[in-house]
């Protein structure tokens, strides 16, 4: 690794974007407002510049060479060369933070914002009910963007077969639960509770299309959800999983509730 101080021409920088096949999604916003400091003069040069990885990938500073090349003035800058790609894409300090999505993104994951929120709904169901077994603390720990990269990778074939297959059928103009919630529990079904992915599909087809519903519970939560909505509210997270939750497990012991009551228990249990 070797750290440089350039003088990073517009021609230079359009150079080393042709570098940069593996970043996150740009910000117009984040280029203009660093291309108007430059134009105004108002552009110091600091120790945070331009990371480049041992085989020329971009791992910082793509925002900061687009608007050099947008403003069309030099700027110093440091460069830093010979990283490792993959151990620091995820943990890379920037100016404009890099989300789990970001990083996911560079995996190929499609939609890889709402498959972050998912991986971590996942995350989160296994550790807590883990630790309520065990009479630990359920708290649900903070994952870093590497313990989440990590996550995935270890286990890509399963999601990914879950993503692609779970969400087939599923109204995409009906949706009354975000498909991170519908994927972050389908992952804990499968893969920790070991269900059929085809019941897990078939309990959300009911629950998001409200057709060929074979437990009334499931229309009991479809009506509340929509009735909540249609109020202008929406239910948190932790309550759509918690009423996500309770139809699900009468749904599996093929009980048929007409309304919902969440008691404290109903919080603190397990999927079935």
């Amino acid at each position: 690794m070797k750290t440089t101080l350039e003088l990073i021409t517009p021609e230079k920088a359009f150079e080393m974007l042709k570098m940069n096949t593996a970043n996150r999604h740009i910000s117009k916003v984040t280029i203009n407002f660093y291309a108007d400091q430059m134009e105004k003069g108002e552009w110091k040069t600091t120790s945070q510049g331009i990371a480049i990885s041992d085989d020329n990938k971009i791992i910082d500073g793509q925002h900061r060479l687009m608007a050099i090349v947008k403003s069309k003035i030099p700027q110093n800058m440091y460069v830093t060369r010979g990283l490792d790609y993959e151990e620091v894409f995820a943990v890379y300090d920037t100016g404009k933070n890099r989300t789990a999505g970001d990083v996911l993104s560079i995996k190929g994951v499609k939609n890889a914002s709402s498959n972050a929120a998912a991986l971590k709904i996942y995350v989160g169901l296994k550790r807590k009910h883990k630790s309520i077994r065990h009479g630990s603390s359920n708290k649900w720990l903070k994952l870093s963007n590497k313990e989440l990269m990590d996550i995935y990778m270890s286990q890509k074939k399963s999601f990914d077969n879950i993503d692609d297959y779970v969400l087939k059928g599923i109204s995409a103009t009906t949706k009354i639960i975000p498909n991170s919630i519908i994927l972050g529990i389908s992952y804990y079904l499968v893969i920790e509770k070991n269900h059929d992915i085809d019941k897990v599909r078939s309990f959300f087809i009911q629950l998001i299309n409200g057709k060929s519903v074979e437990n009334e519970t499931i229309n009991v939560l479809r009506n509340k959800i929509i009735e909540t909505r249609l109020k202008g509210d929406n239910f948190r997270k932790q309550d759509h999983l918690v009423y996500i939750k309770k139809t699900w497990n009468s749904y599996i012991n093929d009980k048929e509730l007409t309304k919902f009551y969440i008691s404290a228990l109903d919080r603190e249990r397990d999927f079935i």
